[in-house]
């Protein structure tokens, strides 16, 4: 994240705590490194190099790796899953909706919602990570 933009979240409160550990993306698992395959190299920096990035009311956040690859990583996708109830083919489209998109910032401020990029097919050149 450009420094600009630091300076901006920090004046309106946001919580930033900056990440030091430089090598954190290759301690991920396999799992979790095919999950960042597709993701822009900014988005992974913002991943990797932060360990909470939240609004003063921690009512909204960006994805870091503190809860990346958790279960709170993506609870809309949980709770996608839950409301499909017994529906296998439901089920299957929500899996492979979120098997294709990546949400990098949640919120519940007023209800919940989320900010997410399309994985599949790749969009953008990658950098070989």
């Amino acid at each position: 994240m450009r420094k600009d933009e630091l300076i901006v979240f920090n004046q309106a409160g946001w919580i930033i705590e900056p990440n030091s550990d430089k090598s954190l993306y290759v301690k991920f698992s396999e799992h979790e490194k095919k999950r960042l395959e597709n993701i822009p190299d900014k988005l992974i920096d913002l991943i990797c190099g932060f360990n909470v990035y939240a609004n003063p009311e921690e009512t909204a956040w960006f994805v870091t790796h503190e809860m990346f690859g958790k279960a709170t990583e993506n609870e809309f996708e949980a709770q996608s899953i839950e409301a499909t109830l017994d529906d296998d083919d439901l089920r299957n489209e929500v899996t492979d909706f979120w098997s294709s998109h990546f949400c990098f910032l949640m919120s519940v401020k007023s209800f919940t919602n989320c900010r997410f990029i399309v994985t599949e097919p790749p969009v953008f050149p990658l950098s070989g990570r």
